[in-house]
């Protein structure tokens, strides 16, 4: 008997495996697939191509956010710092950090065709229109900074195990950047004179801010990275040439753009935070919030690593206690000196007097402003 038993067992098996396949056959022509928002959307664009939906929905948007800002600047230059700062100027902020990011440790500066992919890229992002850009806006999404970083998106996107991934779907994030007031981007890895066809292009009306800081100070907090290995992250003979140029730009892009185009030094803006604040939002025709003044008030140098609340005045002079006067200082001050002299920095011949802070290093009004 039980030798029969264990014959039939294989049996009832394949007799339950073929019910429960009957009854998924039946529920699926009954009520069809069962599938998230996020899943309906990617399998319309699958059968229908993603190309042909995105222009067809494109046409429909809304008006994009009544203002665009960006604020153009390298890495370790102050911009997480001002980047908040700017977003605090308005509770409904679309940020749009680092949004280059995929293009890794390099400055995109040669005309090919990465360039002006992250340049079309770049310019859609402005206009909140990203339904073709799927996998950049995934690539984003999947990032913990860009996600903390724009508040305004990330609380928008539900918390469910599935529905999170709506953060990485490109027309819910382009619906999303379109009901903000205010859409800051804080762009890297671009020579500056890639903003030209941005602030020449009629369909933007966007209102660029270009950051730059003491490049000593930048190549000593770069030096301690360990992502930062690429020559136009931490050599100076490559980072200098590229200032040198953007200087340059900022030049000639302050005299044919005054009311789009403003230069920040981040040294001066540390020295005199709360006015620069002020002209920086008339110049973006923007309140000062009290947000903003928030963040101005701090009296400690730092108050954990990571931290944005700190007083900046004091933050970013650290680096002249620490920083190798031979190894950094002396090179990029070789490399560097007709930059630093035209943002009005002094040039230290002696160690002495770069440790001593209460030597300034701004010694002139800069010749760009």
């Amino acid at each position: 008997m039980s030798g029969l038993y264990r014959a039939m067992k294989p049996r009832r098996l394949v007799v339950a495996a073929a019910v429960v396949l009957i009854f998924l056959v039946v529920r699926y022509k009954l009520i069809g697939p069962s599938l998230d928002p996020l899943e309906r959307q990617e399998a319309k664009e699958k059968t229908n191509g993603a190309t042909a939906v995105a222009a067809e929905e494109e046409s429909e948007l809304p008006p994009r956010p009544s203002k665009v800002v960006v604020l153009w600047t390298s890495w370790r230059s102050g911009s997480t710092f001002i980047g908040q700062l700017l977003t605090r100027a308005s509770n409904s902020t679309f940020y749009s950090y680092e949004p280059l990011h995929m293009h890794g440790v390099q400055v995109l500066d040669v005309d090919d065709a990465t360039t002006q992919s992250a340049l079309a890229f770049l310019k859609d992002l402005l206009l909140c229109r990203l339904r073709r850009w799927q996998r950049e806006v995934a690539y984003l999404g999947s990032l913990g900074k860009y996600r903390s970083q724009n508040t305004f998106l990330w609380k928008r996107c539900p918390r469910h195990r599935q529905q999170w991934r709506l953060c990485r779907n490109a027309s819910f994030v382009s619906e999303i950047c379109r009901s903000a007031s205010l859409h800051v981007a804080k762009v890297l890895r671009l020579s500056l004179r890639w903003a030209r066809p941005l602030l020449a292009d009629r369909d933007l009306d966007v209102r660029v801010l270009y950051m730059v800081r003491d490049s000593r100070a930048v190549l000593s907090s770069r030096a301690a990275k360990s992502w930062c290995r690429s020559p136009s992250c931490r050599d100076p003979q490559t980072v200098c040439p590229l200032l040198a140029a953007d200087l340059r730009e900022a030049d000639a892009l302050a005299a044919e753009y005054p009311h789009r185009f403003k230069l920040l030094i981040y040294d001066k803006i540390c020295q005199q935070m709360s006015t620069v604040l002020e002209d920086t939002m008339a110049f973006l025709g923007l309140p000062t919030t009290a947000e903003q003044k928030h963040l101005l008030k701090y009296d400690q140098a730092y108050f954990r690593k990571a931290s944005i609340e700190k007083n900046s005045s004091l933050q970013a002079q650290l680096w002249r206690r620490t920083v190798s006067f031979p190894g950094i200082v002396v090179p990029t001050q070789q490399h560097c000196r007709t930059s630093l002299e035209k943002l009005g920095l002094r040039i230290f011949s002696k160690e002495e007097d770069l440790r001593n802070l209460n030597v300034s290093t701004m010694v002139r009004t800069p010749s760009l402003l």
